[in-house]
């Protein structure tokens, strides 16, 4: 399944690596795999700029609804490694949009013209 989800978001989102990356981050212990009755994830705990980062590296939902069904479980995961802050990556801006309305802001732009947003986490003690 996840294969699958990959490969759809690669042809529809002009990212031909991306089910590479992420299949080469989960063989390799750096991403772990997530998955929900409707909805999954592959997450990574990184370090930018002396902070610990929790990683949205895919996500995927069946229903439309995947942020929302699955934003407590990222908190949750979040606080578990002392991340202090999530971030993701997506081409387009509706799936921004999603994030947006759980807080996310838009920080910028990565090389590859992907949108950047993160989430400050707070209390993450």
């Amino acid at each position: 399944m996840l294969v699958r989800k990959l490969v759809y978001v690669a042809g529809r989102d002009d990212l031909p690596d991306l089910p590479k990356e992420v299949i080469s981050k989960l063989d390799s212990g750096d991403a772990h795999l997530f998955v929900g009755e409707r909805c999954g994830a592959v997450l990574e705990v990184t370090h930018e700029d002396n902070e610990i980062v929790m990683y949205v590296v895919f996500g995927w939902s069946d229903n439309g609804h995947g942020i929302s069904d699955y934003i407590n479980a990222y908190y949750q995961l979040a606080k578990d490694v002392g991340a202090e802050k999530i971030v993701s990556l997506a081409r387009r801006a509706g799936v921004y949009r999603l994030w947006r309305a759980h807080g996310f802001k838009k920080v910028g732009y990565n090389e590859q013209g992907l949108i950047r947003f993160e989430k400050r986490l707070v209390n993450n003690g």
